[in-house]
């Protein structure tokens, strides 16, 4: 008789200590999203993919649009770079560098 008694309270403890936080526990609302991201890849002799959040994908080459190769710098360095200070100018912010790939974020208006 104590042994199921003990084993009763036992299983009660463990039962209340199992449903009492989620009985209490707030209704938060998602957090919400503070930024977007773009990435920016070299894709071969001066040629750069940006990939938007909105699914918009641009390719274009560098030196096509007037930019010039210094004679010490390498091209793919060189092509990225560019890239990146293009997309800063309208407010992104390279987070994460690859070899071949830069990550790009900008906070979205609250």
């Amino acid at each position: 008789m104590k042994t199921k008694l003990i084993a009763t309270t036992i299983a009660a403890i463990l039962l209340i200590c199992a449903v009492a936080p989620r009985a209490f526990a707030e209704d938060k609302p998602a957090a919400k999203q503070r930024f977007e991201y773009a990435i920016i890849k070299w894709d071969g002799p001066d040629r750069i993919q940006v990939l938007y959040p909105n699914q918009k994908v641009d390719m274009y080459r560098v030196f096509e649009k007037g930019a010039k190769l210094p004679a010490d710098a390498k091209q793919e360095e060189f092509c990225v770079t560019y890239a990146v200070n293009e997309l800063a100018k309208d407010g992104w912010e390279a987070f994460q560098l690859h070899a071949t790939r830069v990550m790009l974020r900008r906070e979205l208006p609250q």
